[in-house]
């Protein structure tokens, strides 16, 4: 047998399993968001080119149809496939609906008249389509884009509903501003009073939000990081200081993002995750296991990840702005840390068990190390490009 056959053979497969999971921070497989003006309600739902082509494809359309940055107008029947809308009990229909998309996401948009009411109630119908973890964040805010309340949809928990702001009374709107006490009865009443308390995501379902991040394969970069750097290590206590390294690095970064004290666009994070990847993986070509270097670059490395997971959660808008998003964010890092760990739990004991075979402690580390940066070298290429 060739003794190189199994180097191509991992990375071969390697390439074609992880290569096409170019961008891999977005705990969510879609978002959506309600928008709430005076007269009316925005609602609309981002999702990735697969999904967005299954939902086309009942208006007998496909992607390469849509103009890229412009709308395009659908059938408002379409919303059949997203959301059934109601409020206090009356199902509503939309009056217009397009999809915009960058080529990359696309974002259905559906307009709705909107009596003065009190609730609203929203039902997903898309969760089944959904390939990953099956979550979609709802974010609800005014026309002004303060929150007025979110939720974390699932399967078993499809619908969210949301107490909406209670108008003031004797002020009346006219195009879109409140004015003093009114003179024409037919205007819309502005809803610009605090809503009563609508509820948020709790802690656990953050929690199981970064455990399912790092479970599926949304956050599998973070995981090839992860054991590029354990390929390098030929003891147990090296691995565990490696482990330890990483979390609090990238618990570090998720506390100064959610201050606000330091921010970084993912257009430079994204690129980076993958160059930290492919150097770490480069190292283990070394013959000598040199420990302390090693740390210091998990260190380094894993404060450039953290900026990942703190802008892929920041992007849903589920966790609001300053000092509220601080809860969020822990709860979000303690599930990312729970996941790890789990994962590191089955990876150690199995890189101990491969280094005792004489093969693999003289060639195991560089054939996966050669896969790894082959993967990650087409997702720096992906991210570059995009």
């Amino acid at each position: 047998m060739n003794p190189r056959a199994p180097f191509f053979t991992v990375i071969s497969l390697a390439a074609f399993l992880l290569a096409p999971n170019g961008f891999a921070h977005a705990p969510f497989d879609a978002s959506s968001r309600v928008i709430v003006h005076a007269d009316a309600a925005e609602v609309s739902v981002t999702v990735g080119s697969a999904l967005a082509e299954k939902f086309l494809a009942v208006g007998q359309l496909t992607p390469g149809q849509l103009p890229n940055g412009h709308p395009f107008a659908l059938n408002p029947e379409l919303v059949t496939n997203f959301f059934a809308t109601s409020t206090d009990g009356k199902i509503l229909q939309p009056r217009a609906a397009d999809v915009i998309t960058d080529g990359i996401e696309f974002e259905f948009h559906f307009d709705y008249a909107l009596a003065p009411t009190k609730n609203l109630r929203l039902e997903s119908k898309f969760l089944p389509a959904l390939n990953g973890s099956r979550t979609v964040s709802l974010v609800l805010t005014d026309e002004n884009g303060n929150i007025l309340g979110s939720a974390i949809l699932a399967p078993g928990k499809e619908v969210a509903e949301f107490v909406l702001p209670s108008p003031p009374a004797g002020e009346r709107v006219a195009e879109g501003r409140v004015r003093g006490p009114a003179t024409n009865p037919t205007s819309e009443i502005i809803s610009t009073a605090t809503p009563e308390k609508n509820t948020t995501p709790s802690f656990t379902e953050f929690l199981k939000l970064g455990i399912g991040h790092i479970l599926n394969v949304e956050a599998f970069d973070h995981l090839l990081f992860l054991v590029a750097l354990l390929l390098g290590c030929r003891r147990l206590k090296p691995m565990l200081l490696v482990i330890t390294g990483f979390t609090v690095a990238h618990s570090l970064t998720l506390a100064l993002a959610a201050l606000n004290v330091v921010q970084i666009s993912p257009r430079i994070v994204e690129p980076m995750i993958a160059a930290s990847i492919i150097f770490v993986a480069l190292e283990n070509f070394r013959s000598a296991e040199k420990s302390w270097p090693r740390y210091a670059l998990t260190c380094g490395f894993g404060l450039i990840h953290g900026f990942g997971f703190a802008s892929a959660l920041r992007e849903s808008g589920l966790a609001g702005t300053g000092a509220e998003i601080i809860k969020p964010l822990l709860a979000f890092n303690v599930g990312v840390e729970i996941g790890q760990l789990s994962v590191a739990a089955l990876v150690l004991p199995l890189l101990l068990l491969l280094n005792q075979w004489p093969w693999f402690a003289r060639h195991g580390a560089r054939v996966i190390s050669g896969a790894v940066i082959l993967v990650a070298s087409v997702w720096l290429w992906q991210r570059l490009v995009a």
